[in-house]
């Protein structure tokens, strides 16, 4: 009778261990997913130096390269806004299949109706659960963690702004040209 108590005894702890590694092992098939991505998001005017309200439209661009080991499927998010509190619809791009080496680009038009900052986000998300992202600009790690994001900005100045250069140009020019016809007609006197 004390050996089947023993036996008892022994069986609980037994199937506790055994169901705690069987625990354990499904565990470690979910192992982490590291990406090494590296990104560039530019914001420029479409008309170089010409970045003036409701001159030039706003080109947002991003390319997304997957430096690591790991194939990346995920969303990358571009928000924009304003510092005078507007804001577009966020864009939503779906990247799949990005395997090592591989680049994915993109980019966007925004029409520049403020004059003032104008800020662009891009969020990165992989569809991967218990997954790690290390984002890169250049050579430096700028983010990491299971959602990342960077973000970019450009300044657009006021159309009265833009009147008063062009109207300062043409002046100027005017003037030169005054000035030249003042100096051909004294010539030929």
């Amino acid at each position: 009778m004390s050996e089947m108590k023993i036996v008892k005894g022994m069986v609980v702890p037994l199937l506790f261990f055994l169901l705690f590694g069987l625990g354990m092992n499904s565990g470690l098939a979910y192992e982490q997913k590291t990406y090494s991505l590296q990104i560039t998001l530019d914001a420029s005017c479409r008309i170089p130096f010409c970045n003036y309200q409701s001159v030039s439209p706003i080109d947002v661009s991003f390319q997304l390269e997957n430096t690591g080991n790991e194939t990346f499927n995920g969303t990358l998010t571009l928000e924009a806004s304003t510092d005078k509190k507007h804001s577009w619809n966020a864009m939503y791009y779906n990247i799949e299949n990005l395997a090592p080496n591989d680049v994915y680009s993109n980019s966007t038009s925004y029409s520049s109706i403020d004059d003032g900052l104008y800020y662009f986000t891009a969020t990165i998300v992989p569809n991967a659960t218990l997954s790690n992202i290390k984002l890169y600009e250049g050579s430096n790690m700028i983010a990491e963690g299971d959602r990342v994001h960077t973000g970019t900005t450009i300044s657009i100045h006021s159309f009265t702004e833009f009147i008063a250069i062009v109207a300062i140009v043409v002046t100027i020019i005017l003037a030169i040209i005054g000035f030249a016809i003042q100096r051909n007609r004294r010539k030929k006197r």
